[in-house]
């Protein structure tokens, strides 16, 4: 066997095959991961009007240990309080996104106060099995990395696959 062959063909074709799933187990594992985050959070929650009554930022601080030693990362939640009406009942409540709190860059926390000014009326997402359970947004807040890893991985894998398969058919027609 031609050891070009094996170099150009094989041994790409198994590394960008592999690439291509890993790629798409990973855009599999998102798409599940939204799926349920979206029917577990807000499936069945209602939208009221509510206004906003408070808006601010709240700093927080974590202490990392790690090989370049100690160091303290920063990171802010945006807080916007707001008040609504459920069957004649009013409720406040401070959730930006359902679940648990996320935290953002300083600029990227303050752009979504700047979105929610004092006194504005506001679409409200609750629970309506607890209508004291509720937020601004329908969904988690998600970064989406494992999805831009796994559109990434997948196109890179398509392209090693094609650059092989190119490189086999110039070696097969013995262009080279």
């Amino acid at each position: 066997m031609d050891t070009r062959y094996i170099l150009y063909f094989v041994v790409p074709s198994v590394i960008g095959t592999c690439i291509l799933l890993i790629g798409v187990i990973l855009l599999v594992i998102a798409a599940r991961k939204k799926k349920k985050a979206d029917q577990g959070e807000t499936g069945d929650w209602v939208t009221t009007g509510g206004k906003v009554t408070a808006a601010h930022l709240e700093k927080h601080e974590t202490q990392k240990n790690d090989k370049r030693g100690t160091h303290i990362d920063i990171s802010y939640e945006p807080i916007v309080e707001y008040s609504y009406t459920v069957n004649n009942m009013e409720y406040t409540g401070n959730k930006f996104f359902p679940g648990e709190s996320t935290y953002f860059s300083e600029s990227e926390a303050q752009e979504l106060i700047n979105e929610h000014p004092l006194n504005s009326y506001v679409p409200i997402h609750y629970n309506p099995e607890d209508p004291s359970v509720s937020s601004l947004e329908e969904r988690t807040q998600d970064t989406n990395v494992v999805y831009l890893a796994g559109w990434t991985l997948t196109a890179f894998g398509i392209c090693t696959c094609c650059f092989t398969s190119f490189m086999f058919f110039l070696i097969v027609g013995k262009v080279m």
